[in-house]
């Protein structure tokens, strides 16, 4: 299958996975715009191929940062191993959509997730001194929790279909 084609069939999945969620509204972090909020920017913008590989280089970045924070409060290898495949969804949708060389991409798309990592991680810190639990109580992380949980097996497929392999 070839990426336009490709890109195409996961707008199209998205935009069905999408509208079957069901969302918690609301945050009181205003660090970070909630993915609840960017969804809905891309479900109401319009349909373009280039609009829906905006968006799964922002979810891949957001998801990636999301699990590697957790990765990181857990010790968990496989939630980092998630989070660099997040950073390859990333990579393949601004290689596809820029024409950007494949590494250069990963690289820049690594540092990228690190940074948001950072972000989810003190936001989860200071959930855990409210509420008694890293990742549940704050309306930001339980949605975007969510949101990168039904949407990861779709992305993940993404970088496979693109003939990248994935890290296990």
């Amino acid at each position: 299958m070839d990426m336009k084609k490709l890109a195409a069939a996961l707008c199209l999945t998205l935009a069905v996975l999408l509208g079957n969620i069901s969302w918690v509204h609301a945050s009181s972090d205003t660090r970070m715009t909630p993915l609840v909020e960017i969804i809905n920017e891309f479900k109401s913008g319009p349909d373009t191929q280039e609009g829906c590989l905006h968006f799964l280089s922002l979810a891949g970045v957001r998801c990636g940062g999301f699990f590697g924070a957790m990765a990181s409060l857990t010790s968990n290898e496989q939630l980092a191993k998630v989070s660099m495949n997040m950073a390859q969804v990333t990579a393949v949708t601004e290689s596809f959509g820029t024409k950007t060389d494949l590494v250069s991409a990963f690289e820049a798309a690594s540092e990228e997730v690190m940074r948001t990592k950072n972000r989810y991680r003190s936001i989860m810190i200071s959930n855990n001194t409210l509420n008694g639990n890293y990742f549940k109580g704050s309306p930001l992380l339980d949605g975007d929790y969510s949101a990168c949980k039904e949407m990861m097996p779709t992305m993940l497929d993404f970088v496979k279909r693109a003939g990248i392999p994935l890290i296990k």
